[in-house]
């Protein structure tokens, strides 16, 4: 893990002084919710150009999330063909950090990055309905300059006071630098 930390290291030093291309291409998309929470769900892949597929995920809320937080865990693939994990966020106080609390700079940069996302995610501690996002690509995105090109696998889980598993999704993606 230790060597792991440092090859990142070197891989934001090496990648931030470069003006290669970075490319991460989705795979594969997994999604569920818990019915105490939502009453519907999709998830899937959707390619606009050849072999560029985008996410598109979203949920029907059936009552307001009162304390939002996410779980973030993202693993790498391995040569043995296992996912190893880089690092987990366990309890990211989600609806207190849209509101400009955070002490994280990744987390300040993911945040501040899925502004820009055509979404309505930010409105989930606030409301009820139909939470969604829609052709959602990281290509360019400055958070990818911090991993080494490889395969992955991130797990997000959105979880309240009432209910531990609101929404669950997982994808699986390729990271290109060139």
């Amino acid at each position: 893990m230790k060597c792991f930390s440092i090859l990142i290291l070197l891989n934001i030093f090496y990648l931030n002084n470069a003006n290669g291309k970075i490319y991460y291409r989705f795979t594969k998309i997994e999604c569920g919710t818990s019915l105490k929470s939502a009453s519907s769900f999709y998830c899937y892949l959707k390619a606009y150009r050849k072999n560029f597929p985008m996410i598109n995920a979203g949920f029907n809320l059936t009552r307001p999330i009162t304390d939002g937080k996410v779980y973030l865990r993202n693993f790498r693939l391995t040569g043995g063909g296992e996912y190893e994990k880089i690092f987990e966020y366990p309890k990211i106080e989600y609806c207190k950090i849209i509101n400009g609390a955070s002490s994280s700079p990744f987390l300040e940069a993911f945040i501040s990055y899925g502004e820009t996302l055509n979404s309505n995610f930010r409105d989930f501690c606030k409301k009820s309905g139909m939470i969604w996002i829609a052709n959602i690509s990281f290509d360019d995105s400055m958070l990818l300059r911090m991993f080494p090109s490889g395969n992955y696998k991130t797990q997000y889980r959105l979880y309240d006071n009432d209910d531990s598993n609101i929404l669950n999704l997982t994808y699986f993606a390729r990271l290109i630098h060139k």
